[in-house]
């Protein structure tokens, strides 16, 4: 994040707009990415919580990851955190339900605070944005732009993204079979319900995505004809009228 935050100090000051591509993008760690949206996101927000589903598997790796923290002599916040799972998961467990309420998994709550620098002046990027998604966007790439966008932080451009807002694991069907099955064991819950067409309001990315604020679609003929100029033209167009906009207001 150091590099990250040096970079981020050069756009403040060189820059009046900035546009992150995070298409074909598969995603990653999920507190990178928070930890990107705190440069970004120059106020307190709420993070993207995850829903557990509630079985012995993960009360189990709770507990082996609070063991071994305690052991290596992890700092007091880690430790913390990790009972605090531990018995958020046992909590669901013995109550028989099928997954806990959202829950922080890089901190110790939901409410991040934006990057700041040790003398506690906010760092974060603060001028106008605009993030770039597809169908290939998913996982920490789509957690990303739904902080983004939960936030009113800046403009959502390009197409739906894949919708893989979870953990899933994978068994072999039989030990008889070629086939295999998948259990979705967390679900990534976002700040607010999203209505998608065809779908249940929910505030899920799994199976709904991120839907943009702006459609642009560069798989298209006329994209393809001229090297993708259309679609570079269109969002270099709305950046252009946001940062307009901003300044309007400013």
């Amino acid at each position: 994040m150091l590099q990250f935050g040096t970079e981020i100090a050069y756009f403040k000051e060189n820059t009046d707009g900035l546009i992150l591509d995070q298409m074909r993008n598969p995603g990653g760690n999920a507190c990178y990415a928070q930890s990107l949206a705190a440069s970004v996101i120059a106020e307190p927000f709420r993070t993207m919580g995850f829903e557990i589903r509630a079985t012995a598997s993960w009360l189990w790796a709770f507990a082996e990851s609070l063991a071994l923290a305690k052991e290596q002599k992890a700092e007091q916040w880690i430790i913390d955190m990790l009972e605090a799972r531990y018995k958020d998961v046992e909590t669901a467990y013995l109550e028989n339900r099928g997954r806990t309420g959202p829950l922080a998994i890089c901190g110790l709550s939901l409410e991040v605070e934006p990057a700041k620098d040790r003398s506690g002046r906010i760092t974060a990027y603060d001028k106008p944005l605009m993030v770039l998604v597809d169908e290939m966007s998913s996982s920490a790439a789509e957690m990303f732009p739904a902080l983004i966008q939960d936030h009113g932080r800046g403009l959502i451009a390009g197409v739906r993204t894949m919708g893989a807002g979870g953990s899933v694991v994978y068994y072999d069907a039989t030990s008889y079979s070629e086939g295999m099955a998948s259990v979705t064991i967390s679900l990534m819950n976002r700040k607010w319900p999203i209505d998608s067409e065809g779908l249940p309001s929910a505030p899920y990315l799994e199976n709904i995505g991120v839907k943009p604020d702006l459609d642009l679609d560069y798989m298209t003929r006329d994209n393809l004809k001229t090297g993708g100029k259309a679609f570079v033209d269109g969002l270099v167009a709305a950046m252009v009228d946001h940062i307009v906009a901003r300044r309007a207001l400013q």
